[in-house]
């Protein structure tokens, strides 16, 4: 594995298991804290809800990059997405989704450990962004 995908790789370990522990370490009046005031107004769950879909998103979207079949559509609603996902993620029980966020940050991991240094500089377009490399949108999870 080439130098910078070492860094992300381990950058994204850290990070992932930190976001992990500060879920894992919340109390049960803690989850009903509004962390967002504006649109959505979510609270603790959703923003969770929300880190677990995104990462499954990103790694669909970064497949789809590599393999240079389909991207994201240019007219991609990403605000109609959180909604949606959020609200049938957060269904569930707050200890499955701690779980469902560390699958999906292994996943993560897999998808970095199966690819080589160049992938990381092909570029395709992210909801949010526009035009990304591949490292920029790894960067971002």
């Amino acid at each position: 594995m080439g130098e910078q995908l070492e860094r992300l790789k381990t950058r994204l370990r850290g990070e992932g298991e930190k976001t992990a522990v500060f879920f894992e370490n919340l109390q049960g009046h803690d989850w009903s804290q509004q962390v967002y005031s504006a649109g959505a107004q979510w609270g603790m769950k959703q923003v969770l809800a929300h880190l677990c879909s995104t990462e499954i998103a990103y790694l669909k979207l970064l497949g789809d990059m590599l393999s240079a079949e389909s991207f994201a559509a240019l007219d991609f609603d990403i605000d109609h997405f959180n909604q949606r996902e959020v609200s049938a993620a957060e269904q569930g029980a707050t200890h499955d989704l701690i779980e469902a966020f560390r699958e999906a940050h292994v996943a993560c991991l897999t998808f970095i450990d199966e690819r080589s240094e160049p992938n990381l500089s092909k570029t395709g377009y992210h909801p949010r962004a526009g035009d990304l490399k591949i490292n920029k949108i790894l960067k971002q999870i």
